[in-house]
């Protein structure tokens, strides 16, 4: 017996029944209607009768011996019963009278302004649907706030009893938990008052309001594992969005995101949206401003608002000249409260001194990507040590990773080489800097005579060759089975090296330079240096002859086609003794007609290659011109001189035998040409992923780099057609900006046709978007360029330029009179004159191509005088046009336009209210 005269069996009687009422009334809730609230009273009346039976009967239970009195914290009445049947029933809190939870919705404003990321968020929507925790980490001002916002709002309908949002800290200050924790306990509708002070207890009170229940929790800018670790929620029907700058992981499961710079065409997209202006204004302006960026989106919103506010003319204009001056770009941008200089520096800042010097002493290094051996020389430390300083600098944002496969290279942001520059000349003398350079330098050149040494039998290591200077063995490995991309990646250091090399050593480096046009090297001093080392008087006659070969090579890339031809002709003038170099001579002159547009010319040099290819057969065993290497790509060449296709990329549907060993040309233009081939078949995203595989490679070469934003555009352009509203509207934003981008990267290179060919592309994506008014000026421009040139000075690509502009033109003036018929249908006599006007330029347009041989372009002039014949009302020659093209592309296996064409005929035929064509007839 117990004090009261109860014994224990009857208070565990009379739980059961308490517990057993409270089940029946649970079984209730689920056969009432779940919109009545009589079973929720009834349940919530039942727990409250056993919270108050079980309250009486421990009352009667054995006391312990008296103590000091408890202290009672007085607070309004009824709060203490709910803690407690929290703590006992927290599935039934929310249901009792009074005390109903609250749904919270903390998520930020969405923001109008937000554009692109599609991919991303459909991955991250997945991620979050998986794992229920997704980690969204990069550099300051990548945009990883917006998109964690964007994406809640994507998904808030999956968390229907709430949202809740918190800004764990701004610049160096950081949130404490605690805190945060009170805000969402208040948000949840629990009483402040009843808020315990304890840290722990909040955590467990905060776990357990949200154990049953789905809540989605944003927590941007987290600092460390430790701040998020108290703030997760107790239900597994939660889900967690967190953005740091750090690479956090919350539990094995979590899902870590590296975002990224946006995609050209999103980066756009974001300046167009926060300055207000239409995606047609000013495109090459705007191209500009995105590539002085970074497509940082943070810059990006700077400046937008920048063009926003400017009382220019052309705001664009005004703001891409600004930026073009990399050292005031920071300062620049300073606006909107937008201050990337102090983010960066509370990076940096976190940085210990030595840290501090590497990544000042990177900034040396002229090359777009560095690998972490470039500090081993320039710190006097090991290479371990050198990897895990770079390894620290990439943790706090600072470098960038460039390369997913090989030896790891990194990279500055340019905004962030700026911010480090600057910081840079303030801490270190000039002689430091100057040591370092020299020291840099010389270790350089020392691996530069290794990889030869591997490559060619007629270079030796010297004696004395100090080893630790090298890389380990399986990086020059690796330089040795991808040398072409090494030369990508490091052609700035490459072109110093030969620059200060003795003259045996420099024609040898300088032979592997000709291939590639790098980023941000002029091409006048790329020329100055190859002709200083081919003028060496200690330089051979063989050298010479591969130093010319170079200096053609890099002409021809970047459109000084008379320059190269001369050096050309020289080199097979003064190569009789020299076969490979004789051949790789007729060779790049095959290469130079094709890139003019002469196809006849091309394949006769192709063929003098192969025959001087033929007879020095076994004279360069171990050299870097195979000449088997050679015989691919001739194959591709006299394979591409009659095959129907783009002039501008000369190797469409070569064939891939034999050409994988030899080096990564034919690779880089046969990806394009399967690029090509999967655009005319319809399939886009085989497209675009084998554009993206090559712009991995080739990012180091601006020529094709260009190349593949010229394809991408062509991509989104052939997709466009196809689709309707907003759909085919974006996809033509998209393509406007890559033209656009693809033109500023060859007017960077200095190629005069290159630039032409691109803003007439630009023209064609503009007249698209029914953009025709800007179109039409930018065609405009192209013919007053075009006018500068001599026919001379580019054989047939004056012929197939001119042909291009005459083309945009038409096509800009057709769209405008296309747009005027949809507002006032009126029929030939009002738009007569315009209609003829536009029918002879494409006519013109057509005959050039044609007599070039360039059959593609021939049938979309068809397809394109069709859709104007029928707008001037005259169906049979639109019909005739649109059936030789309809048979045109037929013949080429081009899906894409063979549908547009037989959209044509048919459209055509019931103008003529005639027959079908049986020929046409269920296709």
């Amino acid at each position: 017996m117990t004090d009261g005269g109860q014994k224990p069996y009857r208070r565990r009687i009379l739980r059961a029944l308490g517990l057993l009422g409270l089940c029946a009334a649970a079984f209730a809730v689920a056969f009432f209607d779940p919109s009545s609230t009589a079973p929720r009273v009834v349940l919530a009346t039942s727990a409250t009768a056993l919270f108050l039976l079980d309250r009486t009967l421990s009352r009667r239970e054995p006391r312990a011996p008296a103590g000091p009195p408890p202290v009672v914290t007085p607070g309004p009445a009824g709060l203490g019963l709910r803690s407690e049947i929290l703590r006992r029933w927290p599935r039934i809190v929310g249901w009792l009278p009074g005390f109903r939870l609250a749904r919270p919705d903390r998520l930020p404003e969405r923001l109008s302004t937000f554009r692109g990321r599609g991919a991303e968020l459909d991955e991250l929507a997945s991620a979050l649907t998986r794992t229920r925790r997704v980690i969204l980490h990069g550099m300051p001002g990548i945009g990883k706030s917006a998109l964690a916002q964007e994406l809640a709002h994507r998904v808030r309908h999956e968390f229907p009893d709430g949202q809740l949002y918190d800004n764990l800290g701004l610049g160096e200050e950081r949130k404490e938990p605690s805190s945060v924790l009170k805000d969402f306990l208040k948000e949840l509708g629990w009483p402040e008052r009843e808020i315990p002070s304890d840290p722990i207890k909040r955590v467990n009170l905060f776990r357990t309001l949200t154990s049953n229940r789905r809540i989605l929790v944003v927590l941007d800018a987290a600092r460390d594992r430790g701040q998020l670790r108290d703030l997760l929620p107790g239900g597994p029907a939660c889900a967690v969005v967190v953005t740091s700058r750090r690479k956090l992981s919350l539990d094995v499961e979590s899902h870590s995101y590296a975002v990224e710079a946006p995609s050209v065409a999103d980066a756009t997209a974001i300046l167009h949206a926060h300055s207000g202006r239409d995606p047609s204004a000013a495109p090459t302006h705007a191209a500009s401003i995105v590539w002085s960026c970074g497509r940082l989106p943070r810059a990006l919103v700077a400046a937008g608002a920048l063009v926003r506010r400017s009382t220019a003319t052309d705001g664009f204009a005004e703001l891409a000249g600004r930026l073009a001056d990399p050292e005031h770009r920071l300062r620049i941008l300073n606006c909107e409260g937008i201050d990337l200089a102090t983010d960066f520096s509370s990076e940096f800042r976190q940085l210990s001194a030595q840290e501090q010097r590497a990544l000042f002493l990177l900034t040396l290094v002229e090359s777009p990507t560095f690998v972490s051996w470039t500090l081993v020389p320039m710190m006097d430390i090991g290479l371990e040590e050198a990897e895990k300083l770079v390894t620290r600098l990439r943790g706090v944002q600072l470098l960038e990773t460039a390369s997913p496969t090989g030896p790891s290279r990194s990279r500055f942001h340019p905004l962030v080489r700026e911010f480090v520059t600057a910081l840079r000349d303030e801490e270190l003398t000039a002689a430091e800097l100057d040591k370092a350079r020299e020291s840099l330098a010389a270790a350089y050149l020392v691996v530069v005579r290794e990889v030869l040494a591997g490559a060619e039998e007629q270079v030796r290591r010297p004696a004395g060759t100090e080893t630790a200077l090298l890389p380990p063995d399986y990086v020059l490995r690796h330089i040795s089975s991808q040398r072409e991309r090494w030369v990508r990646d490091e052609y700035t250091n490459l072109l110093q090296s030969a620059d200060g090399a003795a003259p045996a050593l420099a024609w040898r480096i300088a032979r592997w330079l000709g291939d590639h046009v790098p980023r941000g090297v002029s091409p006048a001093k790329v020329r100055d240096t190859l002709e200083g080392i081919g003028a060496r008087s200690g330089t051979p006659v063989q050298g010479r002859l591969w130093v010319l070969l170079a200096l053609a090579g890099h002409a021809t890339a970047i459109g000084d086609y008379r320059y190269a031809r001369e050096k050309l002709t020289s080199v097979i003038a003064d190569s009789r003794r020299h076969l490979v170099v004789a051949a790789v001579a007729y060779r790049r002159l095959a290469q130079l007609e094709l890139a003019v547009g002469d196809r006849a010319a091309a394949v006769e040099a192709a063929g003098h290659a192969a025959e001087k290819l033929r007879a020095a057969k076994g004279t360069a065993s171990r050299s870097a011109f195979q000449p088997a290497g050679e015989e691919s790509l001739l194959r591709l060449a006299l394979h591409r001189g009659r095959t129907w296709g783009d002039p501008d990329h000369w190797l469409a549907s070569a064939p891939t035998h034999g050409v994988s060993s030899f080096s990564d040309i034919p690779q880089f233009l046969l990806s394009l040409a399967d690029a090509e081939q999967a655009r005319r078949e319809e399939r886009w995203d085989d497209a675009r992923e084998l554009l993206g595989k090559a712009y991995v490679d080739q990012r180091n070469d601006a020529f094709r780099v260009a190349a593949i934003d010229y394809e991408r555009a062509r991509v989104e352009l052939s997709q466009a057609r196809h689709e309707t509203g907003d759909a085919a509207q974006q996809r033509i934003v998209a393509a406007i900006a890559l033209a656009a981008r693809s033109m500023l990267v060859y007017k960077q290179m200095g190629s005069a046709p290159a630039e032409m060919r691109g803003r007439c592309h630009l023209a064609r994506a503009l007249n698209a978007g029914g953009y025709c008014a800007e179109a039409a000026r930018q065609a405009a421009r192209v013919e007053a360029d075009l006018r500068r040139l001599t026919p001379d000075s580019l054989g047939a690509g004056y012929d197939l330029l001119l042909a291009r502009v005459k083309r945009a033109r038409g096509e800009a003036l057709l769209g405008t009179i296309r747009g005027l018929a949809r507002l006032q249908p009126t029929g030939e006599e009002e738009h007569g004159e315009g209609l003829r006007d536009a029918v002879a330029l494409l006519l013109e347009a057509r005959q050039l191509f044609h007599s070039y041989e360039e059959w593609r372009a021939t049938a979309e002039l068809d397809l394109e005088l069709s859709q104007a014949h029928r707008l001037a009302e005259d169906h049979g020659p639109a019909l005739l046009r649109a059936a030789n093209a309809y048979a045109a592309f037929e013949a080429a296996g081009d899906t894409d336009n063979c549908r547009l064409a037989l959209r044509e005929v048919k459209m055509a035929t019931a103008q003529l209210n005639g027959s079908f064509p049986d020929r046409f007839k269920y296709r």
